[in-house]
């Protein structure tokens, strides 16, 4: 059914978005084993790694523990993000793609293994992962995928175009794939009940506090600071304000879209066959799911918001544009929008993580760029091994001092947002 008039302008916030009412501040000195910059899934997940070690460790995070890229996010947990196994293969050869993919797999199996052990309510819900061509061109792509995934003993369905709409009830969709032993959660819920897990394991979590300085022993904020042996900052897109990375670290800018609860009946008709995390195969890629509550999610933005130097609230143009998505290939669906918000990413240019000790105080460890909550989860705990283990087995592809197709010199002259959105489209373009 087809919306007669305009949809209203839905409220500009996530709707299982909300600031915590107790929040501990940084304001004496302590001293730790280790200091954690940065309270989204990267962080939550190497204080989890490092407590199990028996160190002592605080985070320190500026506002609350999930506020940023992670407690805004789809609550995708997939090893697909912005590369599929394909993808991976044709860019690094069949062996370190595998490689890639099975520590991009150990972020998903962390995040499964805490919600079943410790049982706390994050709207975890087992979903498959499918990947849908939206023309008829990128059939390809999804048959590559699939044959791929095959060789190399990875489980995969294919839909053809007239069994599409087993996985998915859709007037649009030309192919698709397929595969499980994935799932959903509201990320922000999950990030709460992993603070709260961590403190009763002896973490110190100071929040509403913003670190203004990083020296090689210690961080400092406005009222108080935290010597440590070792200082991990997981701050996403912020890195850049934080360390010598600002032409290597920018964000990409995505949008999310929630309706009114479906009905149990339209929710179960949607996805046929079983609950499903979908994304289409355009430029700037669509994606979709329902939540826990028969929502209908749908990600995505457009090429003019993508980039913006600021999150983009009450987007109109992006809003129409979703909007319409929906109306083209949810037609049965009586959708009616209430929540909208903007989320930053922090991306590089070539859309792999940056994840490395200080080249001069390698006491300092820096990550940023987690491309999904599964990379963040993973990276978290690759971090804890790489200080206390010197594992250093997939640094060729995160080292943060890599150079990059553009050179810092151009990008002074071309600017930061058009040097990251030409090596961006490249990358993906080029899949």
């Amino acid at each position: 059914m087809r919306h007669k008039n305009p949809p209203t302008y839905p409220m500009d916030q996530a709707y299982w978005y909300l600031c915590p009412n107790s929040l501990e501040r940084l304001t004496k000195n302590i001293e730790v084993d280790l200091v954690i910059v940065g309270g989204g899934m990267t962080g939550l997940s190497a204080a989890q790694a490092a407590i199990k070690r028996g160190l002592s460790v605080a985070i320190v995070e500026k506002t609350f523990v999930g506020s940023g890229a992670s407690g805004k996010s789809s609550g995708f947990i997939t090893p697909d993000a912005e590369f599929s196994f394909s993808d991976l293969v044709r860019m690094h050869g069949a062996q370190d793609a595998q490689r890639i993919w099975q520590f991009i797999q150990s972020g998903v199996d962390t995040i499964y293994s805490n919600i079943m052990q410790y049982s706390f309510e994050c709207g975890y819900e087992k979903k498959d992962t499918l990947t849908l061509a939206s023309t008829k061109h990128s059939v390809k792509k999804i048959i590559h995928e699939h044959e791929t995934r095959l060789k190399y003993d990875l489980e995969s369905n294919f839909y053809t175009q007239q069994t599409v709409s087993t996985a998915i009830q859709n007037s649009g969709y030309y192919a698709g794939v397929s595969y499980g032993k994935t799932f959903s959660i509201k990320a922000f819920d999950y990030c709460q009940g992993m603070k709260n897990i961590l403190q009763q394991q002896g973490v110190h979590i100071f929040e509403e506090s913003p670190v203004i300085k990083i020296l090689s022993d210690r961080i400092k904020t406005h009222d108080a600071q935290v010597t440590a042996k070792h200082i991990l900052i997981a701050s996403d897109y912020a890195l850049s304000e934080l360390a010598p990375f600002a032409y290597d670290i920018y964000h990409a800018q995505t949008f999310l879209l929630v309706s009114a609860p479906l009905s149990e009946t339209l929710a179960r008709e949607l996805f046929p066959e079983r609950p499903m995390m979908a994304w289409d195969t355009d430029l700037i890629y669509h994606y979709f799911r329902l939540t826990h509550d028969n929502r209908l999610l749908l990600g995505g933005a457009d090429i003019f918001s993508t980039y913006s130097s600021q999150p983009s609230f009450h987007n109109r143009r992006v809003f129409k544009q979703l909007s319409h998505y929906a109306q083209k290939y949810f037609p049965q669906l009586p959708l009616q929008w209430e929540y909208m918000w903007p989320g930053l990413i922090g991306i590089t240019k070539d859309l792999f993580p940056l994840a490395g000790k200080d080249k001069d105080n390698p006491n300092i460890y820096y990550i940023s760029g987690a491309a999904g909550l599964p990379w963040a989860a993973a990276l978290g705990r690759y971090a804890i091994d790489a200080l206390y283990e010197k594992r250093d087995d997939l640094d060729e592809f995160f080292n943060p001092y890599r150079r990059f197709c553009i050179p810092h010199a151009l990008q002074a002259i071309m600017g930061t947002r058009l040097a990251f959105a030409l090596s961006n489209f490249k990358q993906v373009g080029s899949l």
